[in-house]
């Protein structure tokens, strides 16, 4: 049986003239942290904005498993098992940590009469949020306000609210965004932890995090694909220095 869990044919979106992913065709394995990289513009959160079903493709194809996903909504493709984080964290500042990760829990189950119940009475759900919680190191912190986290625990706490749902794949959209030195260790660890267990594709600027914890990376610019490979491969590629990395002889 492959080991393919997500990919994409020929993915194609325009805004206007400007082709923001042109003719993109990846495959995300199992278990395998998936970096997207490139300078401002190349196309990578647009080709997560595709994979959630935040946008819509103008041409092309997006598989999960068998399933073709290609124009199913954020609320399908997340109950099938494909989570998102955003650059901007989208947690509810005047809930509890625990509260907006018991929302999260109930994100992609079917039915809406469940939210007439009293939340402590969702035994399946509140589980969910705790075990979410205590793998993001917040679970003290359970009955805070998330208004009253700070900026690298917000970002834990939005991991948090995806995993209370138990997707099988993460979409992660510059984690390490803003934070401080020892804010940044505790995130890397955190996705170290999740890469062992989740299939992640992951943006981010921060390339010593990105060569520490990718087993894949895809270098995107103006759109397009420029080369999928293993780390070592793409700190050694010359086309990779020269669009991206900084140059060099």
């Amino acid at each position: 049986m492959s080991d393919i869990v997500l990919h994409t044919q020929a993915l194609t979106r325009h805004f206007g003239a400007l082709a923001a992913v042109d003719d993109v065709s990846l495959e995300f394995r199992h278990g395998e942290t998936h970096a997207v990289i490139g300078p401002n513009g190349a196309g990578k959160t647009s080709l997560i904005n595709l994979l959630s079903g935040d946008l819509t493709s103008d041409s092309g194809s997006i598989h999960f498993n068998d399933l073709d996903i290609t124009g199913h909504t954020p609320e399908r493709i997340a109950g099938l098992g494909i989570a998102r984080s955003y650059q901007k964290t989208s947690i509810l500042s005047d809930f509890t940590c625990l509260n907006n990760c018991w929302l999260g829990a109930n994100a992609p189950r079917s039915g809406t009469m469940r939210f007439l119940r009293p939340a402590r009475a969702d035994r399946q759900a509140n589980e969910a949020a705790e075990q979410a919680l205590e793998m993001c190191g917040l679970l003290k912190k359970r009955d805070w306000l998330a208004s009253d986290l700070t900026h690298g625990e917000a970002h834990r706490l939005e991991i948090a609210m995806i995993l209370a749902a138990n997707p099988r794949v993460l979409l992660l959209d510059e984690p390490l965004a803003g934070m401080g030195a020892d804010e940044t260790l505790r995130m890397i660890a955190l996705l170290e932890q999740l890469g062992r267990e989740h299939t992640m594709i992951l943006i981010e600027h921060d390339m010593n995090a990105v060569f520490k914890l990718a087993d894949t990376i895809t270098v995107m610019v103006d759109g397009k694909v420029l080369e999928t490979a293993a780390p070592e491969d793409i700190k050694d590629s010359d086309a990779v220095r020269q669009a991206y990395l900084g140059g060099g002889e």
